[in-house]
């Protein structure tokens, strides 16, 4: 699991509206990112129910997404705010296929 210092205040990334952001969007993923002015990078990942109905599936893909951006070492890239979120198509489809194509997203960033 990703370090709570490296996750991503989602409520705040909402309220922020001054901030530029910039989308990057894929298959299954959008990542949107703007700066923090912080020497490290803090990711956040939603996952809504029109995805996955459970909560279980929710949060097991939430985990998984996190677990790959500590395995890739992303967050030692400084100043960044990520916000990942997985878009319905992504409903239908196993994990592994979509956990295959999160680190090209993540390169683009």
């Amino acid at each position: 699991m990703l370090q709570k210092v490296f996750r991503l205040p989602i409520q705040e990334w909402m309220k922020d509206k001054k901030s530029k952001t910039i989308a990057i969007r894929g298959d299954f993923f959008m990542a949107r990112k703007k700066e923090n002015g912080k020497a490290f990078s803090r990711f956040g990942v939603l996952v809504s129910a029109k995805v996955f109905r459970g909560a279980v599936k929710r949060n097991r893909i939430r985990r998984k997404v996190f677990e790959t951006i500590r395995v890739s070492k992303l967050c030692e890239i400084p100043g960044k705010d990520v916000l990942i979120s997985i878009s319905p198509s992504a409903a239908n489809l196993p994990e592994e296929k979509i956990m295959e194509s999160l680190p090209i997203i993540l390169k683009k960033i």
